[in-house]
């Protein structure tokens, strides 16, 4: 499922660039843009999610 406003979701789509590190079948992993750290990778499901419960 995807939520049109959400920011994951469009990096996902490709419709907002990201520096994609690798994808797999239900993540995708990409770099920070204000990274707080040398590396600073971002790990996101493909699906979307409300909140952590």
């Amino acid at each position: 499922m995807r939520e049109p406003d959400c920011l994951f979701c469009k990096i996902v789509a490709g419709e907002v660039p990201a520096e994609i590190v690798r994808e797999g079948e239900r993540t995708v992993a990409f770099r920070d843009i204000n990274p707080q750290a040398p590396t600073h990778v971002l790990i996101i499901p493909k699906d979307h999610y409300r909140d952590a419960a």
